[in-house]
């Protein structure tokens, strides 16, 4: 009868061994073949991310080259600007007065009664740097402001 018993346990003991060493190969069957179907996509995905920001880069560096190209564009617009209107009257200071002056500098168009002292600080400044005029509506516009 011992010998049944030790029989049927040692039975129960290699059937139960075989089972658990089943299912370790059927997990690690399971595994690898997730690992094989999943290295694709986390390869791809991956690649996704690299390429993800790579184009944020180029995007990055566009933006910097079109903020140039923009900032450069507006000195070029404003050189042109100043080229193509040439002043059509100059104010000059003589002897303490504002005098305007015609586009050629030399020619003098008005002598007029404004002071350099009723004018502001700033464009005190201008004036004794010659202010350039570039319309007959601002000469007009300054005369009405400062004679009294």
């Amino acid at each position: 009868m011992t010998k049944r018993i030790i029989a049927c346990l040692l039975t129960v003991g290699i059937l139960g061994g075989l089972a658990y060493y089943s299912g370790f190969l059927y997990t690690e069957t399971k595994r690898e073949e997730e690992l094989r179907l999943k290295a694709p996509i986390a390869l791809f995905l991956q690649e996704e991310r690299m390429s993800y920001q790579q184009e944020l880069k180029e995007q990055e560096r566009r933006e910097r080259e079109l903020e140039t190209l923009k900032q450069e564009a507006a000195a070029q617009a404003e050189a042109v600007h100043t080229e193509a209107e040439p002043y059509l009257y100059y104010l000059v200071s003589e002897e303490g007065y504002v005098n305007i002056y015609l586009a050629d500098g030399e020619t003098l168009y008005e002598e007029t009664e404004i002071t350099l002292e009723d004018l502001p600080e700033d464009l005190k400044g201008e004036v004794l740097k010659r202010k350039g005029l570039s319309s007959t509506g601002e000469l007009y516009d300054f005369l009405e402001n400062y004679s009294s």
